[in-house]
């Protein structure tokens, strides 16, 4: 197991803690947490310098012992794990029973579902998904889903979606393209997303016209 070097991460005192900032983000809040607890650190290293070098904002967590952890004082635990950061991905060669107490609802975990196999180590990391590029790629993966569920709306503005106040005097014109006829229709109650050449999810294309 490599030896981390403590001139640029934290002092291992913090292990009195049972878990303790490791790495933090190198400016501003961190946008995911990344949390290791013994020979997954250096891997959740890796990955954390990596995401750096791609301009995503990661806080690395130590968190050996969850027992000591949770003797700490709530404004000690908030400070590692702030409610405000949500995207949160633990590693650990063992089962995830127990982490959706620190990875919440919007989290995920690397950790086996099976009991194992017999290979070489590093064959059996990258198997199971034990590796910096997977530990990256979930990573982002999690920020993505957090910032479309902070603003849900996000995708379809993407696509050029028109979001139309139920309201408004408008009336919408459905254009079927496979059912062969066109639907007219008042606006009802709710609010009308349209998106250019199709509904959404897709159906016939469908415009707004003020009358």
């Amino acid at each position: 197991i490599p030896t981390l070097d403590r001139t640029k991460y934290a002092s291992a005192d913090g292990l009195e803690k049972g878990g303790y900032i490791l790495g933090d983000a190198e400016r501003g809040d961190p946008e995911i947490i990344l949390i290791g607890t013994g020979s997954e650190l250096p891997m959740v290293v890796a990955a954390h310098e990596k995401l750096a070098s791609e301009g995503v904002q990661s806080r690395v967590v130590s968190l050996p012992s969850w027992y000591l952890f949770e003797k700490q004082d709530d404004a000690y635990r908030q400070s590692v794990f702030p409610d405000a950061v949500r995207a949160r991905l633990a590693v650990e060669q063992g089962g995830s029973m127990g982490w959706d107490r620190y990875v919440g609802h919007d989290g995920g975990t690397i950790t086996m579902k099976t009991f194992g196999a017999s290979a070489p180590l590093a064959k059996l990391q990258e198997k199971f998904g034990f590796t910096v590029d997977n530990i990256c790629a979930v990573a982002r993966d999690l920020i993505e889903h957090v910032i479309e569920e902070s603003d849900p709306g996000r995708e379809l503005r993407a696509a050029g979606a028109v979001e139309v106040d139920a309201d408004a005097d408008l009336r919408l014109e459905c254009v079927a393209t496979d059912f062969g006829a066109a639907v007219h229709g008042r606006a009802g109650l709710g609010r009308h997303v349209i998106v250019p050449g199709g509904w959404w999810p897709p159906f016939p294309r469908r415009r707004a016209v003020r009358r």
